[in-house]
């Protein structure tokens, strides 16, 4: 069985509600992935690093790359599929945690 997605609720005043571990291939996991909510619903941020270029301005590169935008959607909505379900699991847990707002950031 493959393994599922991992999500962490995150409390900031950002955007971002929670952050998750992706499984890309066998024993290989995508750290750092974000979940963002926002007037649309929610949406998912692949990380980036940021490096220094020689003029000292600051590049964002991003860590993953898809073949195309459809391939990326599909990851998107496979990665938002599950947080919802994730989310509905922890309600049903814990159904103080939604009024609290807690499992949304």
């Amino acid at each position: 069985m493959k393994p599922l997605p991992r999500f962490y609720p995150l409390k900031s005043r950002s955007h971002a509600v929670a952050r998750a571990s992706v499984p890309m291939a066998s024993g290989v996991w995508l750290e750092g992935v974000l979940i963002l909510k926002s007037s649309e619903g929610f949406r998912v941020h692949f990380p980036e690093r940021v490096i220094e270029n020689e003029g000292r301005e600051a590049l964002w590169l991003p860590v993953l790359t898809f073949e195309n935008e459809g391939i990326r959607m599909k990851w998107e909505e496979r990665i938002l599929r599950f947080y919802r379900a994730w989310l509905k699991a922890e309600a049903e847990a814990d159904p103080e945690s939604r009024s609290r707002g807690s499992s949304e950031g």
